[in-house]
C-alpha cells in the first residue's frame, strides 16, 4: 500500500548516523511518485483523486524534509517516530477513519 511504502521510505532514510545515499534516496523518491501517480490515474471515483493527489503532496514534503536533514547531519532519533506518526494520522484521516 501507499501508507507502507511512505513508512518504509521514513524508516530506509531517516535513520542516525547513516551515511546519507542520495542514488538510493533519488531512486526511491522516483519509485514513491510513481506509486502515487499510478494510484492517482487508476483511481475510479474522481472523488479520492484529490485525497491521493494530497497523500504524495506528504510524501513529496516528507521527501523534502529528510534530505534537508539529512544534508545538515540532522536526523534524530525522535525524527522517524514523529514522522511516521504524522504519516499515520494523515492516511488514517484520509481514510475517513
Amino acid at each position: 500500500s501507499l501508507r507502507s511504502f511512505h513508512l518504509a521510505f521514513i524508516d530506509q532514510f531517516a535513520v542516525p548516523k547513516k551515511r546519507f545515499n542520495s542514488a538510493a534516496f533519488d531512486a526511491k523518491v522516483n519509485e514513491g511518485n510513481a506509486k502515487f501517480q499510478k494510484a492517482i490515474a487508476n483511481e475510479q471515483f474522481t472523488a479520492r483523486r484529490p485525497v491521493l493527489i494530497d497523500l504524495k503532496a506528504q510524501f513529496d514534503a516528507d521527501a523534502a524534509h529528510i534530505r534537508s536533514k539529512a544534508s545538515r547531519a540532522k536526523i534524530t532519533p525522535a525524527l522517524a517516530t514523529e514522522m511516521k506518526k504524522d504519516v499515520n494520522k494523515i492516511y488514517d484521516h484520509a481514510l475517513g477513519r
